[in-house]
């Protein structure tokens, strides 16, 4: 085993993590990120994603989302669960309408207190009306007060942790959900 000093930012080439001791969860001091930091983000995001959101750490920006925002958080969890995808790519926002779905269509807007809360979000290339088609994003009623403050908070992110649009490495980006803690937690790699 090589040794080095671990530190407990985030960011490291894939070398510097699988000189460390084969622990791709170990993450060393910060290196400019780069395309196998991307490769082995995403590796950490699918586990991290698995393990429920418990003991995560990555390469690339995470956010791990509490049950503090009910059913949104409740909904990324199931959607993660049946197959989809954790790892999101940033775009500009994909305008659709999915209220107008069969799992939204008359149980969301007006006086039902919900709105159409979509996985992965529209602001990614894996969500939009050409992924829902090929039956790869999950559509659900869910309290707006919830959804509101979860997409909020995905807003918040992208700024703090500098989640690029459109970029194939900074705006590369991994969910997790923790139904068991009481907080959302984001992690970004140092730039």
């Amino acid at each position: 085993m090589l040794a080095a000093t671990v530190v407990t930012t985030i960011g490291a080439s894939l070398y510097d993590s699988i000189a460390l001791d084969n622990d791709p969860l170990r993450i060393p001091a910060f290196k400019e990120r780069t395309y196998a930091d991307v490769q082995l983000g995403k590796y950490q995001v699918r586990r991290c994603a698995r393990a429920g959101g418990k003991n995560c750490k990555s390469n690339i920006p995470l956010l791990i989302y509490g049950n503090n925002y009910g059913e949104a958080s409740k909904h990324m969890f199931d959607a993660q669960m049946a197959g989809m995808t954790p790892l999101l790519n940033r775009v500009s926002r994909q305008r659709w309408s999915y209220s107008t779905k069969p799992e939204c269509r008359g149980r969301t807007g007006g006086i039902s207190g919900n709105d159409c809360d979509e996985y992965p979000f529209a602001s990614t290339r894996e969500g939009g009306p050409v992924n829902y088609a090929a039956g790869k994003v999950s559509l659900r009623p869910v309290f707006s007060g919830h959804n509101q403050a979860a997409g909020r908070k995905l807003g918040g992110f992208y700024s703090h942790c500098r989640v690029k649009k459109g970029d194939p490495i900074k705006g590369v980006f991994g969910v997790a959900v923790n139904m068991s803690s009481p907080k959302t937690v984001m992690i970004c790699p140092k730039e």
